[in-house]
Formats: C-alpha cells, sequence, structure tokens
C-alpha cells in the first residue's frame, strides 16, 4: 500500500503535487453538491465517510485522512477518483475503463460498474498480457493517434472474482458502498498507442458471447456511456472540449462491444475474444 500519498501518481509526468494537509469544508462557487462529493469550475471535494477528505484541483491533491483511518485507506480516491477530477478541471478526460499492454500498443477493456472490467483485466494479465492500469485510462491525441498510459494503482477486485483467482484477502478496500480486494501488479507507465476500445456488454437476452465493431453513432454512444456517465466531464464551460475530445475518441479508435449472458457464461470465452482482437491489432495498429 501506498503509505506515501505520492508514491506511484504520476506526479511529474503531470506537473501535479499530492500531499497531506487540511482540506476545505466546503468549496466556492459551487456548481455541483451531491453531500460526499462538491464539483466547481477549479476543484474538486471529496467527503468519504469513515475514511478521510480529499481536495482537488487541477495541480495539487490534498488528502486528509478521519483519525481513525489512514493515508493507506484513500488509495482508491488518490490514485482512481483524483486523476479523473484532474483530466476533468484540464479538459483532457479520460475513459473509465482498464488497459493492458499488446505488442505495438494498448488494448482497453471499458465498461458500466459490475460489467466485468478488473476481473476480465486480471484474466488478461494471467494469460500474459502486461497491466496498464484499472479502471482509469486517460487518453491524449498526438499527431501520431491516440496514446494512454499507467501508473501504480491497485487493481481491485469484488470478493467473488477474488476468490475465482485465488487472490489473497490481506489488502481489503472497505467504502460506504462496498468491499473490494486490492491486487498490487506493476503497471507499464509509459506512453502506448491505443489500438481498440471493448466494451462489455452484459444482457438479459444475450445467449452467447459474441463481439461486433462499432460504427457511427454506436460508436460515439459508446464512448459517451463510458467516458461521461455521471456528467461532471462536459459541466462548468467544458461542453464543446468535451464533446470535440469524445467524438475524435469514437473517429479514431476501433470500438468493439463484447455482449454476453448474465448468466452461464465463461470468463475464458470473453479472454478468447479480446485476446483474437489484440492479436489482429498487435504491432500494426498504425493501419486499423
Amino acid at each position: 500500500m501506498h503509505a506515501d500519498p505520492g508514491k506511484g501518481f504520476p506526479t511529474e509526468q503531470w506537473g501535479v503535487t499530492v500531499r497531506t494537509g487540511e482540506v476545505p469544508d466546503n468549496l466556492d462557487n459551487i456548481t455541483r453538491d451531491e453531500g460526499f462529493l462538491q464539483m466547481s469550475a477549479t476543484a474538486f471535494l471529496v467527503k468519504a465517510e469513515g475514511v478521510g477528505d480529499m481536495w482537488v484541483t487541477r495541480d495539487e491533491v490534498v488528502i486528509a485522512p478521519y483519525s481513525d483511518s489512514s493515508v493507506e485507506a484513500m488509495d482508491y480516491l488518490v490514485y482512481g477518483w483524483a486523476p479523473r477530477f484532474i483530466r476533468v478541471l484540464r479538459s483532457e478526460f479520460s475513459v473509465h475503463a482498464s488497459a493492458v499492454m499488446i505488442p505495438g500498443g494498448a488494448i482497453a477493456v471499458m465498461g458500466a460498474a459490475m460489467a466485468g472490467k478488473s476481473t476480465t483485466t486480471l484474466g488478461l494479465v494471467r494469460k500474459g498480457f502486461p497491466l496498464i492500469i484499472d479502471d482509469v485510462l486517460p487518453v491524449d491525441f498526438t499527431e501520431n493517434g491516440p496514446v494512454v498510459h499507467g501508473w501504480e494503482r491497485p487493481l481491485h477486485l469484488r470478493d467473488s472474482a477474488a476468490e475465482f483467482f485465488d487472490v489473497s484477502r490481506e489488502h481489503m478496500l472497505v467504502t460506504a458502498i462496498e468491499t473490494k480486494v486490492q491486487l498490487h501488479l506493476h503497471s507499464e507507465s509509459q506512453t502506448l498507442p491505443l489500438c481498440a476500445l471493448v466494451e462489455l456488454m452484459p444482457e438479459a437476452d444475450a445467449t452467447e458471447v459474441s463481439v461486433r465493431r462499432l460504427d457511427g453513432v454506436d460508436a460515439l454512444r459508446a464512448c459517451m456511456r463510458n467516458t461521461n456517465a455521471t456528467g461532471i466531464a462536459g459541466a462548468d464551460g467544458r461542453g464543446k472540449a468535451f464533446f470535440e475530445w469524445v467524438t475524435t475518441l469514437a473517429n479514431t479508435i476501433p470500438i468493439y462491444q463484447l455482449t454476453r449472458p448474465l448468466d452461464g457464461w465463461s470468463l475464458e470465452t470473453v479472454l478468447e475474444h479480446i485476446e483474437a482482437l489484440a492479436s489482429e491489432y498487435s504491432g500494426n495498429e498504425a493501419e486499423h
């Protein structure tokens, strides 16, 4: 676990300071208030029950663990929530996705909560694909195409997935919403081309695991679902910048939808489909 709140965070790469300290009780000029989360045009304030408070601006993250909590208990806020908030405040944005490294670049798995992103990602890691990041994936656009990078963020598994993979429960993440097992793996931090995005889509009427490529408005909708589900990305005057970013994402990266039944499916079948895509895009991402 990270006893140092800045250890593993891309502080130098992003020009961000991460430290412990006092945080304000409330933000000035609040534009969104959900109790546990306040938002303004220049900052975010998180109040995690039983854990601590976190204040995030474009270039600083300040955490204040409660007296019966710790810096380590705030890992999921510092390494998961804060990067999203920083990207939003900078009008740069990220995808709710996990990513692994393939020859020549990266392939990412996106989806709603409980779609199986972390489980699928760990399955790919166990098959030899190096981890880039779990759950939050910054995407930037360069002259040579879209690129991604990761940092040392724990991979979080639901208890059933931890049992399936026989993962130790030594490190547990307990929040007001759920309990997860934290698995610390090495993350590839270099900048890599993003070759493809795969949306995991559990469907009640699906009878088998299948994959199809999305085009046009379907691809755009899939990107929207997995980049701005909470509505914060386009808030506070960032609507135009966000729409340009998400449109570029949908138009420059192959988008696939992997549909599976709610029950009676196997992780191995899902992994086989993603491995096939990884093989297709390995080493020749520029051609797609």
